[in-house]
């Protein structure tokens, strides 16, 4: 989406329009960063609905839906929304700086896939106990942890912070590859 969405504007010209039309730069890379977040959210409405049918067949249909349960979903939704918004600010990084379509969307993959096999493969390779604790506070164990009915709000805490500064890093480095690229 984010290969789709900023890197067609560099083919077509239309960044280095808006520049021209007078549009600062912060305002366009973050008029793209809205754009991405939305369509990341309007594509995960999918993943919802499919989340609240799967919970109503594992939990049997005959139960009350009550606040609780949708407290508890909404919760889940939340958290596993934001974490991956926050982690999805690489691709937006590496859109904006590549901008070619074919290389993003490759990079993306690549990079996905290989940081995905060595969260799976480090643990089991080396088994430490410090690596245990830093892999626990990863983005990803937020989600797991706030899938928990109870929840342990210091560790899920420090796990959504860490996603966030992570998506902050990540726009930081997004501003200054699109401020320092000649768009004449």
């Amino acid at each position: 989406i984010a290969a789709s969405l900023i890197t067609s504007d560099y083919k077509s010209r239309d960044i280095q329009c808006a520049i021209a039309r007078g549009h600062s730069r912060a305002h366009i890379m973050f008029s793209k960063i809205i754009v991405y977040i939305v369509a990341i959210w309007i594509l995960s409405l999918e993943d919802i609905l499919v989340y609240t049918i799967g919970g109503c067949i594992c939990g049997g249909f005959g139960k009350a839906f009550t606040l609780n349960v949708a407290g508890y979903m909404l919760r889940s939704i939340a958290c596993e929304g934001f974490v991956l918004t926050m982690l999805y600010m690489t691709c937006v990084f590496l859109a904006f700086a590549l901008t070619s379509k074919a290389a993003s969307v490759s990079v993306n993959l690549l990079l996905f896939f290989l940081v995905d096999l060595g969260v799976q493969i480090m643990p089991v390779l080396f088994q430490s106990d410090v690596l245990e604790k830093i892999l626990g506070y990863m983005p990803f164990s937020s989600v797991r942890e706030m899938s928990q009915v109870d929840i342990d709000w210091s560790h899920a805490g420090i796990s959504l912070a860490v996603a966030a500064a992570y998506g902050a890093v990540m726009i930081v480095a997004t501003w200054l590859t699109f401020r320092k690229r000649d768009l004449r």
